[in-house]
């Protein structure tokens, strides 16, 4: 298990990271629906440079960690007398660590909705709340909010 193989699982975390994180230009979209105060843009917008920031922190720290654990197989599989058991354990150190990743990533994402959705007030929540009762409604809330609070046109 080389380096590059690793780099698929790298790359793929932090493009579900950014998935699940959405952009820093949270509330972009049409300028119809009910305007967040100037007050509730800048919060929401330091909640999600906030995320993005742990994201990728995590992130680099997760590359080591995987990319450990890829050497420790890697020579286990080259030595004279490759260990069974050995390369055993270490797959599933591999995929627990993938698993973290994931856990991480999903934590993070709701806890940033968590935090976004404190943020609205109780009239605004019960406008994303009819958006989100739409039968072709996207379930991911900063999705939601981008399409109930467009950012202003300037």
């Amino acid at each position: 298990m080389s380096l590059a193989y690793n780099y698929p699982v790298c790359h793929m975390t932090t493009i579900m990271l950014m998935l699940a994180l959405g952009s820093v230009g949270l509330l972009r979209g049409e300028e119809s629906a009910p305007a967040l105060t100037l007050a509730q843009r800048q919060v929401f917008h330091e909640i999600m440079q906030s995320a993005e920031k742990a994201a990728k922190t995590q992130e680099a720290a997760d590359i080591l960690k995987l990319g450990e654990i890829a050497k420790r197989i890697d020579r286990n599989l080259l030595s004279e007398k490759p260990d069974e058991a050995l390369h055993e354990r270490l797959s599933n150190e591999l995929t627990d660590a993938v698993a973290g990743l994931v856990r991480t990533a999903i934590t993070l994402k709701l806890n940033t909705v968590r935090d976004l959705a404190r943020v609205l007030t109780p009239e605004q929540k019960r406008l994303v709340l009819a958006e989100l009762d739409k039968p072709d409604a996207n379930p991911d809330l900063t999705e939601l909010l981008k399409k109930v609070f467009p950012e202003p046109k300037k």
